[in-house]
């Protein structure tokens, strides 16, 4: 991550696959000039030579796409930042090969930023549906392999956490911890956020974060944090010198006076047309809470699982439209999770009753008639393609957990025909657009499908509208617009290049500029 302000690119890109808009459904070959932060012009084919010739900086992207930057629409950037340093066990098939991973970090403790800063040894990116062996993995397990450390283990989902009695020690929560080491939904996410690290080490751990969001060519989008973390996300903003374009969602935990920068939101239109968007990191979204995750079998359904009882809302259609009018009197936009169908049918019904923006997000099941719901009202839907990507195929977790039913889950292509917007984030799991594009695209149903220009716009001009206020839609690649840029290979999950206000914050080592 540079200390400075990025280099500006003031040049010309040649050669380039581009989405000119998107009603056109379609890429075209051509270009794009950037000059003073903005496109200066562009067109199709080859640029004209008195075009070319201003321009002292010309980069052939040898049929690369060239999209607008990317805004990860929902992500957990202050969060992921930290526990990026933790142990990854992304890799674990078996408990077998989870413990050889904690005891060599543990053999290199002194170089584990995360215990030096809170004194325990954090997985992260546990995902016990690929555990083939059938073996238990609790608390238990973690106490009688670890008797002296203090272990906490995440999932992948972030919804379950398994710890042993020396962890809950040392963060000190008030709550007992159960005997089974397993927590669900509010405990496990209460006990992650108090992982608590110093602020000097937080901002080094955030320009790092930063620098692979720029690399996989994400510019912005809106970041979630509880709000017993705002303040020491704030503090680490202070000191960056150099961020993307953030705004954040605060899950509240009271009854605060919290406010954004905005009054009276009636519609999307009112948040569109907001005379000037979001200062970076401001509060601009609150996040509540009607089911759990899949993984963790919290998510809500009308039918059972495969290997688990079914799971009951965790708000009345009441609790829920009072907490959204309740945001949306503090000038802020609420965000409903919503991942299974009866947790998404009561957030509709909930939905009816209230007067301005809400965003649903994830929308992972919905039945078929709750889809015509989502014209109603102000409703924008913000799902996660990767998801599907990582999850639906067969055997998969989908199958695992509801069966055939996976093909049912995460309509892309339904869901955009209805509703305010549909956008797309990556909750971080993982963060590559380019991943959920291609998740996007080879949904297992093939009705569920988007081509690349639908997906592209979910990624780029919905969820800029949908994040920012202030920013009205765009269509593709427009001249004055804001040089937000990203070049793209064929099967990269990496940009070849990325601008933020045209200044290069990452440049890939396959592109080659030709300086005049």
């Amino acid at each position: 991550m540079p200390s400075s302000s990025p280099e500006p690119f003031d040049g010309m890109v040649v050669n380039a696959m581009i989405p000119f808009q998107w009603k056109d459904g379609g890429l075209s070959r051509g270009w794009v000039s950037v000059r003073d932060g903005f496109i200066d012009d562009a067109g199709a084919g080859d640029p004209p030579g008195h075009a070319r010739s201003k321009d002292s900086i010309i980069l052939d992207a040898d049929g690369r796409y060239l999209f607008p930057g990317m805004i990860d629409a929902h992500m957990h950037l202050f969060q992921w930042s930290r526990s990026r340093n933790a142990v990854d066990l992304s890799s674990c098939g078996n408990l077998r090969s989870l413990l050889s991973i904690l005891r060599e970090r543990m053999n290199k403790r002194d170089e584990d930023p995360i215990y030096r800063g809170c004194g325990i040894f954090i997985g992260t990116n546990l995902d016990l549906s690929l555990f083939t062996e059938g073996e238990k993995l609790d608390g238990r397990v973690l106490d009688r392999t670890f008797p002296d450390e203090g272990v906490m283990l995440q999932s992948v989902c972030g919804h379950k956490v398994i710890m042993n009695r020396n962890a809950r020690e040392r963060i000190n929560v008030e709550w007992e911890l159960p005997e089974s080491g397993v927590l669900l939904e509010e405990r496990a996410m209460e006990a992650s956020w108090h992982m608590k690290m110093d602020t000097s080490s937080g901002v080094l751990m955030m320009e790092d974060a930063i620098s692979e969001m720029l690399r996989k060519g994400v510019v912005g989008g809106v970041d979630i944090i509880p709000e017993s973390m705002l303040k020491e996300q704030q503090a680490v903003l202070e000191l960056m010198k150099f961020l993307p374009r953030l705004s954040t969602s605060v899950i509240l935990s009271s009854d605060t006076k919290l406010n954004g920068s905005l009054r009276c939101l009636e519609t999307w239109d009112d948040f569109m047309n907001a005379p000037t968007g979001p200062e970076t990191g401001e509060v601009i979204f609150s996040k509540f809470f009607m089911d759990g995750s899949i993984g963790a079998r919290t998510a809500s359904f009308f039918r059972d699982y495969e290997d688990a009882n079914s799971f009951s809302p965790m708000r009345s259609g009441d609790e829920m439209s009072e907490n959204a009018r309740s945001s949306l009197d503090r000038g802020l936009v609420p965000m409903i999770h919503a991942i299974g169908d009866a947790a998404v049918s009561r957030v509709l019904e909930a939905g009816e009753t209230i007067r301005g923006p809400i965003r649903m997000e994830h929308v992972e099941a919905i039945r078929e008639k709750d889809v015509p719901r989502l014209d109603t009202g102000e409703m924008a839907i913000c799902m996660q393609p990767n998801f599907m990507g990582r999850w639906g195929m067969e055997g998969e977790l989908y199958e695992k957990a509801l069966g055939s039913m996976r093909l049912l889950l995460n309509r892309f292509s339904t869901l955009k025909k209805h509703g305010r917007g549909l956008l797309f984030g990556s909750d971080m799991m993982p963060l590559s657009p380019m991943f959920g594009l291609e998740s996007a695209m080879s949904h297992p149903n093939r009705n569920e499908r988007l081509d690349l220009s639908e997906a592209v716009e979910a990624y780029t001009s919905m969820a800029r509208s949908f994040s920012f206020p202030g920013h009205l839609p765009f269509s593709g690649i427009e001249v004055d617009q804001r040089a937000d840029i990203v070049i793209f290979s064929m099967g990269s999950q990496d940009s070849s290049l990325t601008l933020l206000g045209g200044r290069m914050v990452h440049t890939g080592p396959d592109i080659i500029m030709d300086i005049g």
